[in-house]
């Protein structure tokens, strides 16, 4: 899935044992979805987070082991409960997941105006891949 960036500075693959330490973290904390969608999963595989860049938009993809800690830093549990942040786009933006329902779309969310209802939140892609692949939502 790399190859479909411009620019790609990957990680080394995800551990195994850190895809399943992560969906035990969803189910721990009641997520209403504990599925990471396939496409992002695939992503993890051959690069644990790194830095990416596709049509001019940046992609700093966290590790798989770090997202609960951003989650915590971000205190999405207080402003935006059950997203799940992937990245972020060196802009004061992050990429999440909405983790509500089974739902695989990725957003943009502006990291100082956040929340499910506010103006800091749009649809980027429908899918993890439409995303890398530069399908973005018109704003």
């Amino acid at each position: 899935m790399i190859e479909f960036f411009d620019y790609a500075a990957p990680e080394p693959p995800v551990i195994e044992d850190r895809l399943l330490e992560l969906t035990r973290w969803l189910s721990e904390n009641k997520f209403p979805d504990t599925e990471l969608p396939e496409d992002y999963t695939e992503f993890l595989r051959e690069s644990n987070g790194g830095d990416f860049v596709k049509n001019d938009r940046e992609f700093q993809m966290f590790k798989a082991e770090e997202i609960p800690g951003f989650y915590e830093a971000y205190m999405f549990g207080e402003f935006m409960p059950f997203a799940l942040p992937i990245g972020a786009d060196g802009c004061g933006n992050l990429y999440i997941f909405d983790k509500r329902g089974s739902c695989s779309a990725v957003y943009l969310v502006d990291a100082g105006n956040m929340g499910w209802d506010g103006d800091g939140f749009e649809l980027l892609a429908e899918s993890f891949l439409d995303c890398i692949n530069g399908n973005f939502k018109q704003s």
